[in-house]
């Protein structure tokens, strides 16, 4: 088990190093958050900003048009209407434009998905306007950089729950779950056990205490942690 955990330690080191060059997107950003911080940001326009856990973007408006960079993490934002300069938020991995409404994007490795509550939202590649697809409210969709979709209905309530300071999982694969609570914790958590990354997860937790979350589901699914130098905890299943 020893050298099991230690293989795992290694890895997660190695996963660290990966993460260096994305705290150069913070340092370029107009606003930002740290761990597990939120933020509320009143734009010149009238718009408003809701960015949460660290997450980071740029501002560029101009007469023609109002352009958010999303260069990491998620923001919701409710866009006062201008139908003269269109709202454009840019990330990685596609774009979401529109002249006024109500709508979640979430930039994270991989892909873009846009979540609209109110009105109408296009979302495209970067340079595939012809490819837009037009999202309402309750609608979701997924970008990788080249292609969209398919186009989702969701629910939206929960979806943007982390506006009142939830965390909710309906169902959810513990990787998943995982891969979500690391945006708001310090340090890096990791399922070392591969048997264990498709247990299911389900409930609602208070934000505030990303810790108390993961506590939780060790005990709900009867598993162990081990805490390692630099903030790094392997998530396993213990032998009984």
């Amino acid at each position: 088990m020893g050298r099991t955990l230690a293989g795992f330690a290694l890895a997660a080191v190695l996963t660290m190093l990966f993460w260096l060059p994305g705290a150069l997107r913070f340092w370029t950003s107009d606003y930002h958050t740290g761990w597990g911080e939120r933020r509320k940001i009143a734009l010149d326009d009238g718009s408003l900003v809701s960015l949460n856990t660290h997450s980071a973007l740029s501002i560029e408006f101009s007469p023609e048009q109002r352009v958010i960079k999303l260069l990491e993490g998620e923001a919701y934002f409710q866009v006062s209407h201008d139908s003269d300069r269109p709202f454009v938020v840019v990330t990685s991995h596609g774009v979401a434009e529109v002249t006024g409404t109500a709508f979640n994007v979430y930039e994270q490795s991989g892909r873009m998905t846009v979540t609209v509550s109110e009105g109408r939202v296009r979302v495209y590649p970067e340079g595939g306007e012809s490819r837009a697809v037009e999202l309402t409210a309750g609608l979701e969709v997924s970008g990788d950089g080249r292609e969209i979709g398919p186009v989702l209905r969701v629910d939206v309530q929960q979806k943007l729950a982390w506006r009142e300071g939830l965390l909710v999982f309906s169902m959810q694969p513990l990787a998943a779950v995982v891969d979500e609570l690391n945006r708001y914790l310090p340090g890096k958590i990791m399922v070392a056990d591969p048997r264990i990354r498709e247990r299911i997860v389900s409930g609602a937790f208070d934000l505030t205490q990303p810790q108390d979350v993961l506590t939780a589901i060790e005990k709900t699914l009867g598993l162990d942690s081990l805490n390692l130098p630099g903030s790094l905890t392997l998530l396993y299943q213990p032998i009984r």
